[in-house]
């Protein structure tokens, strides 16, 4: 009999550890949301590769020909931090509000 009073034969199951899947797992996965993955890829390529060159580049229509630090120094960072705003804004709510399986 066992001290905790289990009946005979009991084993006592002690949890594995979760193995990392296999390479052939992987590429199976890999293989099925390729068409998904590409433009996930190409999308976060294309924004991190263009936007911080093309943005530095913008000016404003009223720079130096203003007093104003908004239309000078400031142009260019708020124009940075209004795409990080929307950037997190948009992936909050998508992820608070995700869309209808119907879709």
């Amino acid at each position: 009999s066992s001290p905790r009073g289990g009946g005979e034969g009991v084993q006592e199951s002690t949890p594995k550890a979760a193995l990392p899947p296999s390479f052939s797992e992987v590429l199976g996965v890999l293989g099925t949301i390729k068409h998904q993955a590409i433009g996930v890829w190409f999308v976060f390529t294309v924004t991190i590769g263009l936007f911080p060159g093309l943005t530095s580049l913008i000016t404003s229509k009223s720079s130096c020909s203003s007093s104003s630090a908004f239309y000078n120094e400031l142009w260019v960072p708020l124009g940075f931090l209004w795409f990080n705003l929307f950037d997190f804004i948009g992936r909050t709510v998508s992820g608070k509000y995700p869309l209808p399986a119907s879709l």
